[in-house]
């Protein structure tokens, strides 16, 4: 566990490092490899310390007072399929997710059937029927168009420098392809008719009481689903050509390109912030502790 006066370590090593920096006296220019390579070490070493000190910032602006005294989950929405789940957690944000204002008071046992679900990314079928009925409404026979777009490719190679090592970048534009229901994109002319299918999670306990979840098969509704199987993960719909029913995939795009704009309200460059987002909080793995004083990283 680290407690919170640590950061106040973190912010002491920013401000040595930036003494350094200032203080430093460079010798003459006859070893300019030399210099470069001291002072990108330095440069290193005080973007080491800003980047660990990060997540306690994003945690101060994310976290979202509370003063409930019992074990309680708060809602969260999904901004993307505008699904809804139940989570043991304080932060505004949280993988992605957006807290709301409903909660709900739980026990020992609904937290650890909780935290397996959020683990998985699982939400209630029955909690979100409504809106499922939505989504199926939405993902009917519906058109999608093929797209362009132009993504900045980085790479770097190393060099050696006499006795010392140097690092040379390189960047591109490189043209990427995907499919959208956004008709403002850069489209290409090409399109094709569309429908989703649909699978449904079940979630047991094994004969060591420990949660397993296991996926149905292919439907055509949620409501045909079989019995038991009352979650769906992030990705619970699968795109299929109307026509042949053969799976289809989104070249160098997301998936997630597939969710009825009607349904999302998002375009396809605010579901990639989404993901970045949802990527960056993984990354930190931040969770607050029930007492909100503490941090696991």
């Amino acid at each position: 566990m680290l407690k919170f006066d640590n950061k106040h370590k973190i912010i002491k090593n920013i401000k040595y490092k930036l003494t350094k920096l200032k203080n430093t006296v460079w010798p003459k220019q006859d070893n300019f490899v030399s210099n470069t390579i001291r002072f990108n070490n330095i440069i290193i070493g005080f973007l080491i310390s800003v980047i660990i000190a990060t997540p306690f910032a994003a945690f101060k602006i994310s976290r979202k007072d509370c003063d409930l005294d019992f074990r309680h989950a708060h809602l969260y929405l999904d901004n993307e399929t505008k699904i809804e789940r139940y989570i043991e957690n304080e932060q505004y944000k949280y993988k992605g997710l957006v807290r709301l204002e409903d909660y709900r008071e739980i026990t020992k046992e609904e937290a650890e059937l909780l935290k397996y679900l959020n683990k998985n990314n699982l939400s209630s079928i029955e909690e979100n029927y409504e809106q499922l009925q939505k989504f199926e409404e939405a993902g009917k026979n519906h058109k999608e168009y093929r797209y362009s777009y132009t993504e900045k490719v980085e790479w770097s190679t190393p060099i050696k420098i006499g006795k010392g090592w140097s690092v040379i970048h390189h960047s591109k534009d490189v043209t990427r392809y995907s499919w959208t229901t956004d008709k403002t994109k850069n489209l290409t002319g090409e399109e094709r008719d569309v429908s989703f299918k649909y699978y449904g999670i079940k979630v047991y306990q094994d004969e060591n009481g420990k949660y397993q979840f296991e996926k149905s098969e292919l439907v055509d509704s949620i409501s045909d689903l079989p019995e038991g199987y009352d979650y769906i993960d992030k990705t619970f719909y699968v795109p299929v050509d109307s026509n042949t029913k053969e799976v289809l995939d989104y070249e160098e795009g997301n998936v997630t390109n597939a969710i009825p704009i009607e349904i999302s309200g998002l375009t396809n460059e605010e579901k990639n912030d989404s993901e970045i987002n949802e990527m960056l909080a993984e990354e930190q793995n931040i969770d607050v502790d029930n007492d909100g004083t503490d941090l696991q990283l």
